[in-house]
């Protein structure tokens, strides 16, 4: 390529050539010379700046949100810079504003941020709108990242669409759940101990169940002595009550909505779902004053200032516990998963949500390359280890299995359990508007605006009515979709409902074996392989091959069946119509002998 060392010896050149010239011309001649020599000189010059505006170091640009590792994240950034001598700039929001930061700089395509962070469960409606870049080819060439150096559970989590699709559109760069941090002062002290057994009749320990947190929590609020019994999230901003009280949901036996259905009423605002929430407003009962509107500053502060038994925080803040610039009582801190329950039949559930995100590439980004790069170099083991060090969670399992890890920080050793019972929101691309409507009706429950049951019962209706209105348009990734779909041997087919509506229904579904002749009483059925080649039947016909682009459809009555498989994975797209019922198969007689003979 042209360089500036050749633009300046070209230029040098024509100017001196031109004087030469410019002594045996006339005087007219040496007027259109002159123009014709400035105009020649402007070119070059104009040349020679934009190859020079090309090689001046680039910039990249990161939006977090606000925090103690995004200040570490901008720090790593600094000695990027001395070695490549890339600029990284980390852009901080408050996380009132962080998602809704993201989501306007893709709405408008200006490509701000060249490197975006945002919560897993945002990922759905980022990967589905093509906002962010696949990240497969990069993994593919790159000599130094793979994508197996990764906790697989890591990947599900942070950094794959859909799940089980094997496409990547992000790197974990914080993992992160919910844990319990406590005085290790006050519940290990002999005379508390004392007094707690003969009040509740069991021995004080760091709590093993919700009963027992709630104990401990009222056994240590004395407001007298400006100590209360457990610190915690209940304001409406971003997504902190919910997050806190998901907890307790999960562990009560509730749950958010059941996904296969897209039913929220009768789940969110079940038995299990409301006794859930009279525990989590109770709890604010032995909180400090002013708790039912609290983030994660206010928490921070409660614990810091020592004016809390207990805490329920993000691991991301835990660092900050153990540091004795910040924290009075940072030698005496203990750390431990989130406790459990036994739900209305007896069953023990122990769950917590999950935090943490995964580092994504803007498709509107106009340094792609130079952002894989510094991918490249931040998620190297040495960088990770730094990151560890700092009071980061990786997601290297070079690191992860290291004996090394587990001594990086007083509570290294307990956060893969927690890790292991993460559950999440909804990964749907209405992600924002549901949980708006949840924050909302959970605050209003804990600071009595309403009763726990109605909170919910608005939760349900609110949430329904949104995701019955999902059903009514829409654009799906069938290709991922497939793809997403689990093996299953041990059935004829795996299968996902896409659509379910009384005059419609759409599924997508992988054949595992032959499937005997049947037919439906109640639905036309149009078939459309996606992949893989069979040997069909259909009617009295004879058997035809079927592959990737044919369409199969036949009226209800009407026996087909999958008579061998010649290439997998099969995997068809069905539109029935009406909506088929599951149990609507009736087999035929001499098929159905057939089967009965063989068990």
């Amino acid at each position: 390529m042209h360089n500036l060392y050749d633009t300046n010896f070209t230029m040098n050149w024509l100017i001196s050539n031109l004087l030469f010239i410019n002594k045996g011309v006339t005087k007219m001649n040496r007027r259109t010379l002159l123009a014709i020599s400035i105009f020649f000189i402007m070119v070059i010059t104009n040349f020679s700046t934009l190859e020079a505006e090309e090689q001046k170091p680039s910039e990249l640009n990161i939006i977090w949100h606000s925090g103690v590792l995004g200040d570490l994240l901008n720090e790593m950034g600094k000695e990027y810079t001395k070695q490549t001598g890339v600029v990284i700039n980390v852009d901080l929001v408050p996380w009132a504003k962080w998602h809704d930061t993201i989501a306007a700089d893709f709405a408008s395509k200006e490509g701000k941020y060249d490197l975006v962070i945002f919560d897993s469960q945002s990922m759905s409606e980022f990967a589905s709108r093509g906002n962010i870049l696949l990240l497969n080819p990069y993994l593919e060439k790159s000599n130094t990242l793979r994508i197996k150096d990764y906790d697989p559970r890591s990947i599900v989590e942070y950094a794959e669409y859909p799940e089980g699709s094997s496409k990547f559109y992000a790197l974990p760069i914080n993992q992160d759940a919910m844990g319990l941090v406590y005085r290790r002062d006050l519940l290990e002290s002999p005379e508390e101990k004392a007094n707690f057994k003969a009040r509740y009749g069991y021995d004080l320990a760091v709590p093993k169940t919700y009963g027992q947190l709630k104990d401990i929590a009222e056994f240590f609020t004395r407001p007298e002595k400006n100590l209360y019994g457990i610190a915690l999230y209940g304001s409406r901003d971003y997504d902190a009550v919910t997050s806190a009280f998901n907890n307790v949901l999960w562990s009560f036996g509730g749950d958010l909505w059941n996904p296969e259905t897209k039913k929220a009423e009768g789940v969110i605002n079940s038995q299990a779902s409301v006794a859930a929430l009279e525990y989590f407003k109770k709890l604010f009962d032995y909180a400090p004053p002013g708790a039912a509107n609290w983030y994660y500053d206010e928490v921070n502060n409660a614990i810091n200032g020592g004016n809390v038994a207990m805490g329920i925080n993000w691991y991301y803040f835990f660092n900050t516990y153990v540091d004795p610039k910040v924290n009075k009582m940072a030698d005496k801190m203990g750390f431990a998963p989130l406790p459990g329950e036994k739900d209305i039949n007896g069953n023990f559930h122990q769950y917590n949500s999950v935090g943490g995100q995964g580092i994504s590439i803007s498709k509107y980004s106009n340094n792609v390359d130079e952002a894989w790069k510094f991918l490249e170099w931040l998620m190297s083991n040495p960088r990770q280890w730094e990151w560890v060090r700092g009071g980061g969670q990786t997601g290297r399992v070079d690191i992860l299995n290291s004996p090394d890890y587990e001594n990086a920080t007083p509570y290294n050793s307990i956060f893969p359990i927690s890790m292991s019972r993460v559950k999440d929101y909804w990964h749907l691309v209405e992600y924002p508007q549901l949980l708006d409507m949840y924050q909302k009706n959970i605050n209003l429950a804990i600071t009595g605006g309403m009763s726990p049951k109605e909170a919910l019962d608005n939760v349900a209706k609110e949430q329904q009515a949104l995701l019955d209105k999902t059903s009514e348009y829409g654009i799906l990734d069938i290709d991922s979709i497939a793809r997403s779909l689990p093996p299953d041997s041990d059935s004829m087919v795996t299968d996902k409902r896409l659509i379910d509506r009384p005059d419609a229904g759409v599924r997508v579904f992988r054949v595992n074996r032959e499937v005997p002749r049947h037919y439906h009483t109640k639905s036309d059925e149009h078939l459309y392989v996606i992949s893989g080649k069979a040997r069909f039947v259909i009617a009295e016909d004879e058997p035809r091959v079927v592959s990737a682009g044919d369409l199969i459809f036949f009226k209800k009555g009407t026996y087909h069946g999958v008579i061998e498989i010649l290439e997998r994975p099969l995997i068809v797209l069905s539109f029935d119509v009406p909506q088929r019922d599951p149990k609507d198969v009736v087999f035929e007689k001499a098929t159905t002998q057939k089967l009965l003979e063989t068990k």
